[in-house]
């Protein structure tokens, strides 16, 4: 069977992709469809779908595949330009997230800093460890 080069064909991937940036967007911002609700109503899909992969070794082997050089290669190629963009996108979200552990520690009583290694200092962690566990469980 004829099929293109598959240069031509990644090539053509790309080119269609580079383009197709707006529409992207413009189906984000059209979609009738509630992403939250339709990923909640499948909830028993998706635990199905990770169990069973669990139980094939896929994560494994996926990672085993990709191997490092993979990894680097795209972190390095692709991660870098899109850290600074993503961490600023994510500055709102951020704030609103963290801003209840910021105001727990700040609730927390001083507590003085002993030398560096001292069971103070370790208490220190403990205290503020216990309260963001609270914070996040609810309790």
């Amino acid at each position: 069977m004829r099929i293109k080069s598959m240069t031509a064909i990644a090539d053509k991937w790309v080119k269609r992709a580079a383009i197709a940036g707006p529409d992207y967007g413009e189906g984000v911002k059209t979609t009738p469809v509630d992403q939250a609700a339709a990923a909640i109503a499948a909830k028993d899909a998706y635990a199905a779908g990770v169990t069973e992969a669990i139980g094939r070794g896929a994560f494994e082997k996926g990672l085993a595949k990709a191997g490092v050089s993979k990894w680097k290669r795209k972190a390095v190629e692709v991660g870098v330009g899109r850290y600074p963009t993503g961490v600023s996108a994510g500055k709102q979200d951020y704030t609103a997230g963290y801003d209840p552990y910021r105001a727990t520690i700040e609730a927390l009583p001083d507590m003085p800093r002993g030398p560096r290694g001292s069971m103070g200092n370790y208490e220190i962690s403990r205290v503020v460890g216990d309260a963001q566990h609270r914070k996040r469980i609810g309790g």
